[in-house]
């Protein structure tokens, strides 16, 4: 994906992020709906954005935005351009506890003795996913923990 195309869906996916947790603010809701207008009323690229707004986190959907977005020109778009800067700023402005998620996707994977995830932190949200793992001893997973670190609070 070219840098262009990955900052525009980039900003989409994290804008639709915030709207679905419920953390975005008057300002990234704003940005986020005139993007998302933008690219729906002008490319009719509809399907695409509720892939993401479906599922901020899937790689396919990722995908086909992004083929979606440089198929149909909308990545040459100054006018898409400065709704994905806007929308990136208004981003970059909310507290950083709404902005970050700990996201581990462990798929198709084999030990030969043990998995061991711990001691993971995220400021904001954490989301774990394991599918198809396999081990021959132990599969471990501690001290995952969200919000201020206990050292702060």
């Amino acid at each position: 994906m070219e840098p262009i195309t990955a900052a525009i869906v980039s900003a989409i996916v994290a804008g639709a992020a915030a709207s679905a947790k419920g953390v975005a603010s008057q300002a990234v809701s704003d940005a986020y709906s005139a993007l998302k207008a933008l690219i729906v009323e002008r490319y009719k690229r509809a399907n695409a954005v509720g892939m993401i707004e479906e599922d901020p986190e899937s790689e396919p959907g990722k995908a086909a935005l992004g083929e979606a977005l440089t198929k149909s020109g909308a990545v040459a778009d100054a006018q898409v351009q400065e709704g994905a800067a806007r929308l990136s700023s208004a981003l970059a402005e909310l507290p950083e506890d709404a902005r970050a998620k700990l996201s581990v996707q462990l798929r198709n994977i084999e030990a030969g003795r043990s998995i061991l995830l711990e001691n993971l932190h995220s400021a904001g949200s954490a989301e774990i996913a394991v599918e198809g793992a396999k081990a021959q001893e132990d599969f471990v997973l501690r001290g995952v923990t969200t919000g201020r670190p206990p050292s702060e609070r």
